[in-house]
């Protein structure tokens, strides 16, 4: 364990801690940490610089570090301050005692992790080496197997592509939920249902998905056409997008500009099944009247969003499927 000011209640190392504070921890290698934290962890009123750590906590605040990379459980969303070069990625450390550790630090490690709900300024890696670390007592014998109980999040993830293609046939999803983030210039076919969605600082890209059993949420897109149906949606801070939706409920806009909305306009082989096993009726549509919040705001250029006046009907033949690529939103 490497340490320069330490402020906590506890034992440090491989052990639970109620608060710890970092302060002018520099290195031109890797230095490491690896602790469960109860409560809080920051890092900073000095600059950290190079340092690499790997934490289980409630709340992570950085202040004035750069170049550090975090392997990170979080149940709360990151706060970075005046931070640079920051890059995050899932928790990947698995050693004895740590599922009992999660327990008295009264954390769930198949609950929330929020640990990639940072700014955009942070890198977001998805693909991390795991690693083992051997524990002995004062014996030199193990304490036990090696144990990572942190539950992967399910379902679909990309994120940080850009100028790529992706497709995910039919059972790739399997009612599971997506999360599309950080994308540029990409095309991405969904051809499945899930049960959420979210598409999260995204830029003139492409997204085609099937029915999303609840919740969608368009969150800091900027210049993308998205063909999507789902219970409801709510679009935030999104400009110049194009929405070909089918919804159960009327769209929630907040702080939108230039949003153009249409009825949905995709068909794909099995497309009529999805629907049905996401609880969705594809004749009923509420896109039509959109609930816009910032309506009475003049700080964001009008139009906040127009309905379309001609739609063309998109086809996604699959190769290997007899069936028609059918889109049953069509009367």
């Amino acid at each position: 364990v490497y340490k320069r000011q330490v402020s906590t209640q506890s034992t440090w190392g491989y052990a639970t801690l109620t608060s710890v504070m970092f302060s002018s921890a520099t290195t031109p290698a890797r230095h490491w940490c690896r602790a469960l934290w109860r409560a809080s962890c920051c890092l900073g009123h000095a600059p950290c610089v190079d340092v690499e750590l790997s934490i289980v906590c409630q709340q992570l605040e950085l202040r004035s570090c750069e170049g550090c990379t975090v392997h990170l459980f979080c149940t709360t969303e990151p706060v970075l301050v005046g931070c640079t070069g920051i890059s995050v990625t899932p928790w990947q450390v698995a050693y004895p005692l740590l599922p009992e550790q999660f327990v008295q630090a009264n954390l769930d490690p198949a609950g929330p992790n929020m640990w990639d709900e940072v700014p955009m300024s942070v890198t977001i890696k998805l693909e991390v080496e795991s690693m083992e670390l051997p524990l002995l007592n004062e014996h030199g014998l193990g304490l036990g197997p090696c144990i990572n109980p942190v539950v992967p999040r399910p379902g679909l993830h990309v994120v940080g592509v850009s100028g790529q293609s992706i497709v995910k046939s039919k059972g790739s999803v399997e009612g599971q939920p997506a999360r599309l983030q950080r994308l540029q210039d990409t095309t991405v076919h969904v051809l499945d249902w899930c049960s959420e969605m979210v598409i999260s600082g995204c830029t003139d890209c492409i997204v085609v998905a099937g029915p999303c059993s609840g919740a969608v949420s368009l969150v800091g897109c900027r210049g993308c056409t998205v063909t999507l149906a789902g219970r409801t949606l709510d679009a935030t801070n999104c400009s110049e997008c194009t929405l070909y939706l089918c919804l159960a409920e009327a769209p929630s806009l907040t702080r939108c500009s230039g949003l153009v909305i249409g009825p949905f306009n995709a068909g794909f082989p099995g497309l009529p099944g999805l629907f049905q096993e996401a609880g969705l009726n594809p004749r009923t549509s509420m896109h039509v009247e959109p609930i816009d919040h910032s309506r009475n705001d003049h700080s964001i250029p009008a139009p906040h969003w127009s309905r379309m006046e001609e739609v063309v009907q998109q086809r996604f033949p699959i190769p290997g499927h007899q069936e028609p690529p059918l889109n049953p939103c069509i009367p």
